[in-house]
């Protein structure tokens, strides 16, 4: 069986473990050593008894021996369950704080859609006014430039903040009898240049 570094660590901390255990549990219950006895002769009733007494001790030690194998391996086998509980319980924390996490990020971007849907929704508000209607006259024109065929104006609206300024097609100025006196200042400055 092929194992990474990190299981035969533990494999190794999981032995470590159960030998320190065994042995305190042997400390414990070791009992204390006998003194020799002298073997008499075959035909001693006694050195029969005390052969059946060694013989029954030995069983006894072996009983004791496959008891601590026995409980050695149910703890090793508790302990590795217990780990595999925590692992799982560990990969369901994350699972939860991951889909958390995405829970928070599609609600943020969500709310930024939501945002930037106003923000555009109030731009064109802003230029619907701009554009709706006589009232709005041009109070300057700043640059000029040329697009897809069209001349387009920067023009600052009378009575507007800067923020409200916007490129328009200079026909849809000339539209306007109100807006040409600036217009027409504005072009009369570039030929002089």
């Amino acid at each position: 069986m092929n194992m990474g570094p990190e299981e035969e660590r533990i494999n190794d901390e999981l032995d470590a473990r159960m030998k320190a255990h065994i042995k305190e549990a042997d400390k414990t219950a070791a009992p204390s050593p006998k003194p020799r006895k002298v073997r008499k002769t075959l035909d001693d009733e006694q050195w029969r008894k005390e052969l059946g007494e060694e013989e029954e001790e030995e069983e006894e030690e072996a009983r004791k021996k496959k008891k601590r194998k026995r409980t050695y391996r149910k703890k090793r086998i508790e302990v590795e369950e217990e780990e595999e509980e925590e692992e799982e319980v560990e990969e369901e924390e994350e699972k939860k704080k991951k889909k958390k996490k995405r829970r928070v990020y599609r609600k943020k971007r969500i709310e930024e859609e939501e945002e930037e849907e106003e923000e555009e929704k109030e731009k064109e508000q802003e230029l619907l006014t701009i554009y709706s209607g006589p009232i709005h006259q041009v109070g300057q024109v700043l640059k000029q430039q040329g697009h897809q065929g069209q001349l387009l104006l920067w023009v600052k609206w009378h009575k507007y903040p800067h923020k409200f300024n916007a490129w328009v097609p200079y026909s849809q100025l000339l539209s306007l009898p109100t807006n040409i006196p600036a217009t027409e200042q504005f072009l009369v400055a570039q030929l002089k240049l």
